[in-house]
């Protein structure tokens, strides 16, 4: 981990010095005209857009994402700018004049006015809620003006990423014909009801990405994602053995943990373990399947770094050794890992500590 981690910031590193290597002296001066021209076409698009003059903070290039040394900046510059002590986003043209343009100066009462729209249709207030929607990596891009009843159309041209986190006070079983997608071109819709306050707060989304339900299983009552091509409602009945839970999550085939015995820790090395011991004890997994996620309590761990679940089975009369990551979200009382067995016979697993 210690050595993935500095080769990590090596790397980065490296790409910081070679881009400005790789900067030439034509791109330095193509910059500078950028930010001069951007900076007007910005402040140009707001007042034709909004009807008042904004204050320039910053200009910053933006890059193909195949350009790792950043060394070409594209026409599309992000122009930063503040009115009334509100700072916002306007992405536009910076190689020519331009009005043309995507900002995200009514981010706020654009989510506002959704969740409240979202609040009718569910009639419970959720602890916790995040929204994205846009273009690109910065929140609330769009080129429409929110009138504040056209969010359909605002939303016929972006992805919408919704997640509503609850705390025991919703039936999601009930909402799943819920029609929370008439008006929104949503890529996907999380509701998920906590076990308590305190759990929520440790995994709540910070952003839009996709959680992986599966990890946070023993932690939430249930949980409804609507998407474009599907939903489906979640409900875990995970089982308990020696302070592990632990549960066939994605099929609901019956499973049980016992005691077992494993092999020799050496089988292991160079199979994404490295110089391994044993750290818990050894479970055999009383079932065939394809995969099972283990929730093992951090009591039983100690410190997680350099951990792995180490497991073996038996197919096609041979014996089979593998590893499967664990992890653990800060704050959280345990650590997980889906075990991906693909129907093989006779699997166990415990917890190996590599030394570097």
């Amino acid at each position: 981990m210690k050595k993935t981690f500095l080769f990590s910031l090596l790397f980065v590193s490296l790409i910081l010095v070679l881009s400005g290597c790789f900067e030439t002296k034509e791109e330095k001066v193509k910059r500078k005209e950028y930010s001069k021209q951007a900076s007007t076409n910005a402040v140009n698009y707001v007042k034709n857009k909004y009807g008042f003059t904004p204050k320039v903070v910053s200009t910053n290039c933006t890059f193909d994402s195949s350009d790792m040394f950043l060394s070409n900046c594209n026409d599309t510059t992000n122009v930063i700018l503040e009115y009334n002590g509100k700072k916002f986003h306007v992405f536009i043209d910076g190689s020519k004049e331009s009005t043309e343009g995507k900002d995200n100066y009514q981010y706020d009462e654009i989510v506002n006015d959704l969740l409240e729209a979202i609040k009718k249709d569910i009639n419970v207030e959720p602890y916790k809620y995040n929204i994205f929607y846009g273009y690109g990596d910065v929140e609330g891009l769009i080129d429409t003006y929110y009138d504040g009843n056209n969010l359909g159309e605002i939303f016929k041209e972006v992805m919408v990423y919704i997640s509503l986190d609850y705390v025991n006070n919703i039936n999601l079983e009930m909402l799943q014909n819920i029609n929370l997608t008439q008006t929104l071109n949503a890529y996907s819709i999380y509701l998920i009801n906590y076990k308590s306050e305190d759990l929520a707060k440790v995994y709540s989304r910070e952003s839009y990405s996709d959680i992986n339900i599966y990890e946070i299983a023993p932690s939430i009552n249930d949980a409804l994602i609507i998407n474009k091509s599907e939903r489906k409602y979640y409900k875990f009945n995970l089982k308990q053995f020696d302070g592990i839970y632990y549960g066939d999550v994605k099929n609901n085939e019956e499973v049980s943990l016992s005691y077992g015995q494993m092999s020799n820790p050496e089988n292991w090395e160079g199979r994404g373990a490295h110089n391994p011991t044993q750290i818990t004890r050894t479970y055999s997994i009383d079932a065939t399947l394809d995969s099972i996620y283990i929730y093992i309590p951090l009591s039983m761990l100690g410190n997680t770094e350099n951990l792995d679940v180490a497991y073996e089975c038996e197919r096609n009369g041979e014996t089979y050794y593998n590893t499967s990551r664990l992890k653990a979200y800060k704050n959280s009382t345990y650590a997980v890992s889906s075990i991906q067995l693909n129907s093989c016979t006779n699997p166990k697993f415990a917890v190996f500590k590599s030394k570097y």
